[in-house]
């Protein structure tokens, strides 16, 4: 079973998008090195007492950007 990243939109931004894929920049992610492929990245959305969760596909690669933030190529 992948493990499953949980992307905060109050953290995370989208940089460039197409049918099948998405890439985003985490900021001040303290764990940005860690990450890896094969994860499946979710967004919460919702209420912050009771959050849904949408799905956004599994993470192809990752990019260091600087010390706390890191780019993700993720394929839906």
């Amino acid at each position: 079973m992948a493990k499953v990243l949980k992307l905060d939109p109050s953290t995370a931004s989208v940089v460039d998008r197409g049918a099948n894929w998405i890439r985003v920049t985490i900021y001040n992610s303290g764990f940005g090195q860690h990450i890896e492929a094969g994860y499946h990245a979710v967004l919460k959305t919702g209420w912050w007492a009771d959050p849904e969760l949408l799905d956004l596909g599994e993470v192809q690669e990752t990019r260091p950007v600087s010390r706390r933030k890191v780019e993700l190529l993720i394929v839906n």
